[in-house]
């Protein structure tokens, strides 16, 4: 970001100002143009959650919504290759994490900002595709935990897996992970991580396999109850796992 800019809190005069600039766009046949989608900004900035990247008192980009499925994230054209894109995700990021959120999930209208978001770390896979046609991309972000002074090392695993696991003993995982973990006194299981897992549709009901030292806890469907008594925990966009009940 240059010493002239900076990112804020949408004003109505931003808003406006917004809109005029999307409107000239569409006129101009700008690509990935999203004043059909004006209502939803309205709505976010009803909200207070837009966002606008600000040069010399004029907003160049917005960010509405957050790094959501709906959010809406555009730059104006002739700023686009400057990096205000990037400043924005990022300050959106750190809001993110500021919220607690490990994981995040954005739609990527219109396909050809996949680039972008991969440049940003996120896991735009072909497959990642909604029965509408919609794409979607995500990223896991990383939160540590301190582990218990006392208590037993073990080896934990944790694996994800396509339902088709259920039926099919052959089908591979879709990430597997290996934390660091101590088993303490009242049986409690502590991962040196956060575990998380974006279940997006490709994935249709996620299934996860845990298994400690050698020994398997739990195969089966992650939205189960059994699972969720075990630590295995549902938000937004998936599931986590920061200590296994045993």
């Amino acid at each position: 970001m240059s010493s002239d800019s900076v990112i804020r809190l949408a004003t109505d005069r931003d808003i406006d100002d917004v809109h005029a600039w999307l409107k000239q766009e569409k006129q101009l046949g700008v690509h990935g143009n999203f004043l059909c989608n004006w209502n939803v900004i309205l709505h976010h900035h009803r909200d207070q959650r837009v966002h606008v990247y600000v040069e010399r008192d004029t907003p160049v980009a917005f960010v509405a919504g957050g790094l959501t499925r709906d959010g809406i994230l555009q730059v104006r054209d002739a700023q686009r290759g400057r990096g205000v894109g990037k400043a924005l995700v990022q300050h959106a990021l750190r809001a993110c994490v500021a919220a607690g959120r490990s994981i995040v999930v954005i739609e990527c209208a219109p396909t050809t900002s996949i680039p972008f978001w991969r440049k940003m770390g996120f896991v735009a896979a072909d497959e990642n595709q909604d029965v509408d046609g919609s794409h979607y991309a995500y990223l896991i972000l990383e939160m540590r935990h301190e582990l218990p002074a006392e208590g037993k090392p073990v080896d934990v695993v944790i694996r994800f897996f396509p339902d088709q696991r259920l039926r099919n003993t052959s089908v591979k995982p879709l990430s597997t992970h290996s934390p660091r973990a101590v088993e303490a006194a009242d049986g409690e299981v502590h991962l040196s991580e956060r575990i998380a897992f974006a279940n997006l549709t490709y994935a249709r009901d996620v299934v996860v396999e845990i298994v400690v030292d050698q020994r398997p806890l739990y195969l089966e469907k992650a939205k189960r109850e059994a699972g969720a008594k075990l630590g295995i925990v549902r938000c937004d966009d998936g599931f986590i796992v920061d200590k296994l009940h045993i």
